[in-house]
């Protein structure tokens, strides 16, 4: 036993000087300091590691919470990246309905997850939500612009179609737009569209425009619907945009009805469309179906005859043939009919 712990138990017995008491008093009390900032340092150490666990719990809820509803967030990135790419009247891109679009993903979430929040009470007095709700709304957020980064910063090309949603084709196509001289773009609702996905404003013309992703080829009921979307938004123009090919009736169809049908093949030449467009102004006197010159070989005889595209104005030169002949356009790609150098739509 040391002279410091004999000291602590039976001092008297030791017959210490009042220096030596001083001197053990002193050291006692240096010792218990130490305990006590040890004890303090455990004790600190304990709570970091309580509220690192928390911590960590908190974070692998939330990222549970983020992944279990994956679907519904990648639909909102979509949905939201359709109405903010939108031009306004402005000229610019419509950020003001993010903060609702965050707040319907919010309400799809918390209901699917069986949360009881008070909307109607957090929106109008812009209260906190629950905590990790706080949290989700921030992610959608940053995930958000960083999607709408990531979609500006993409080339428009074909390739990127085959894994898109029928929502990002739309999107696409509105960018495709965007890169080809058209600015005054907007989006319709997307339920209740009424035939259109897109309306656009251009030289005095409006252009009421329906985006078809298919996997099959499309047919006549997407074409009635641009028929019927012109007369709703009072449009000049109608078009079809897919991805894929249009059915022999429904290029029927649309060459009945002036509808502008572009196809997998003719997006890349989108550029033909808008001189299209832009020719349109001017009153057309020559029709598709009449003859511009009827040429003749050293006989006298008529082989074939020369007409125009009635989209691009690109001189066609058609066989004159008794049987069905298919021509293709070979600046814009449209299909045409001709029978005995006469177009046809009676297919």
């Amino acid at each position: 036993m040391s002279w410091l712990d004999l000291f602590k138990t039976d001092r008297v017995s030791l017959n210490l000087s009042p220096d030596e008491i001083k001197r053990f008093n002193k050291q006692i009390n240096e010792e218990e300091k130490q305990k006590k900032e040890e004890q303090r340092l455990l004790k600190q150490k304990a709570e970091l590691n309580s509220q690192e666990k928390a911590k960590r719990e908190k974070e692998k809820a939330q990222k549970e919470l983020f992944d279990r509803n994956k679907d519904l967030i990648e639909k909102f990135l979509q949905i939201a990246e359709r109405k903010v790419s939108i031009i306004d009247d402005y000229g610019d891109e419509n950020w003001e309905i993010l903060p609702s679009e965050i707040l319907t993903c919010l309400k799809k979430i918390a209901n699917r997850e069986k949360k009881d929040i008070d909307w109607k009470r957090y929106a109008k007095h812009m209260l906190s939500l629950h905590a990790e709700y706080d949290w989700l709304s921030n992610e959608l957020k940053n995930a958000f612009h960083a999607y709408h980064t990531n979609q500006q910063a993409r080339l428009s090309t074909i390739d990127d179609v085959s894994t898109m949603t029928g929502i990002e084709f739309e999107t696409w196509v509105v960018k495709l737009l965007k890169e080809n001289g058209f600015e005054d773009i907007r989006g319709t609702p997307i339920t209740g569209d009424q035939g259109a996905d897109i309306i656009v404003n251009k030289d005095g013309r409006r252009i009421v425009i329906q985006a078809k992703r298919h996997k099959g080829t499309v047919g006549n009921k997407a074409v009635q619907e641009v028929i019927g979307a012109l007369q709703y938004y009072d449009g000049n123009e109608g078009w079809v945009i897919t991805n894929s090919t249009f059915t022999p009736s429904a290029i029927a169809l649309a060459q009945k009805s002036k509808i502008i049908l572009i196809d997998r093949e003719a997006i890349v030449h989108i550029e033909d469309f808008i001189n299209c467009a832009k020719k349109k102004q001017k009153k057309m006197v020559e029709k598709t179906q009449s003859v511009a010159h009827i040429p003749q070989d050293n006989y006298g005889n008529v082989n074939y005859c020369i007409s125009l595209c009635e989209y691009c104005r690109q001189k066609l030169r058609i066989p004159i043939k008794k049987e069905l002949l298919k021509i293709t356009c070979p600046a814009c790609r449209n299909i045409f009919y001709f029978h005995n150098g006469k177009q046809t739509y009676d297919i």
